[in-house]
């Protein structure tokens, strides 16, 4: 028939392919090589006639390491990382050393923070040592993640703060900035509000210093200071907030410093009706953040804690008799009176 039409037949569905089988297949592959490459370089290391074992052997075990961090075997991979560098320190091939170093502690911090740390730190060491501050800082940061990440807050604090001096001995004065905002938001978590002051007051009067962009980012900084000063201890805070306020004029001009001028005056007047309308007229344009909150909190406590003991204070007061209205009975064979009836004591 010419008018026939012939529909081909689609082609059968290929085959699923396993992804996962691949992927174990692929991992056990790569961890074939890895051991073969520490056996090498063991048997290497026994040979009485080769010169450069140490810098082969070296060689050897950061190809192990790569394939063990192929197949996401973490730990090994670190391990060999660090024999690795271990063997170029033996080579004298400091730069090489720090490299497989550095490694180790990339990927040791996701399975083992100690060793990490420690890998990290023969890094940094190496790294100061040949005056490569920028490799020495970012291993420095590397530090604190990993205490930050295992909540030891005084740790990550300390090596932030370490990361932002050497950025800054190296010139890079905003990347040292970044390190010492972590330094500033950890300590507020951390609740040492004097220190977290002072970071965020370093850091306005550095962008006070640069470019008119920057200088922008001062009042808000100026703001958190405050804030944390204000925590520390009302009576300096207030002091700051007043310095700060003559010292930048986008703050004095800005819904931030009316509210500093705001809270301070509540505050000195232990007024928690004063404090409670500055925070909303702030609040009812510019939402608070939850630091912000937490933090106005913390500083209307004392004036709450006056309110309560005022109010202690009138109720007791209120509970206590009307001596005027008290009429004393007095026996005559107790206390002499006169034909009065008034005690006579002359």
């Amino acid at each position: 028939d010419p008018f026939l039409i012939v529909v081909p037949l689609a082609p059968p569905f290929a085959p699923k392919t396993d992804m996962s089988g691949f992927a174990q297949q692929s991992a056990a592959r790569a961890r074939g090589l890895a051991t073969s490459k520490i056996a090498e370089a063991e048997k290497l290391q026994k040979s009485w006639f080769k010169t450069n074992k140490n810098e082969d052997a070296a060689q050897l075990y950061k190809e192990a390491g790569h394939q063990f961090k192929a197949a996401k075997d973490l730990q090994d991979a670190g391990e060999s990382y660090v024999k690795a560098a271990q063997y170029f320190q033996r080579a004298d091939m400091l730069g090489e050393a720090a490299m497989s170093f550095s490694d180790a502690a990339t990927v040791l911090k996701e399975v083992d923070a100690s060793e990490a740390i420690s890998a990290a730190r023969q890094a940094i060491s190496i790294y100061q040592g040949q005056g490569r501050f920028s490799q020495a800082g970012r291993l420095t940061t590397l530090i604190a993640e990993v205490y930050e990440a295992s909540g030891d807050e005084q740790q990550a604090m300390e090596n932030y703060q370490e990361a932002y001096e050497i950025c800054i001995a190296d010139n890079q004065p905003q990347k040292a900035h970044k390190w010492l905002h972590k330094v500033g938001d950890l300590a507020v978590k951390a609740a040492q509000y004097q220190k977290a002051g002072e970071v965020f007051e370093t850091m306005a009067d550095f962008c006070l210093s640069e470019t008119r962009l920057q200088q922008a980012n001062a009042k808000n900084l100026y703001t958190r200071a405050w804030l944390c000063y204000m925590v520390y201890d009302s009576l300096f805070g207030s002091q700051k907030g007043q310095e700060f306020l003559e010292k930048d004029y986008n703050l004095a001009e800005s819904r931030e410093g009316e509210l500093i001028r705001e809270i301070n005056g509540a505050v000195e007047a232990m007024d928690e009706a004063q404090f409670t309308v500055a925070v909303n007229v702030y609040n009812e344009v510019s939402r608070l953040s939850p630091e912000f909150i937490s933090l106005l909190l913390k500083i209307r406590e004392p004036i709450e804690a006056a309110a309560e003991a005022a109010e202690q204070d009138k109720g007791a007061e209120e509970d206590l008799p009307d001596l005027d209205a008290v009429k004393i009975d007095v026996a005559d064979d107790v206390l002499p009176v006169n034909e009065e009836g008034e005690v006579d004591l002359t």
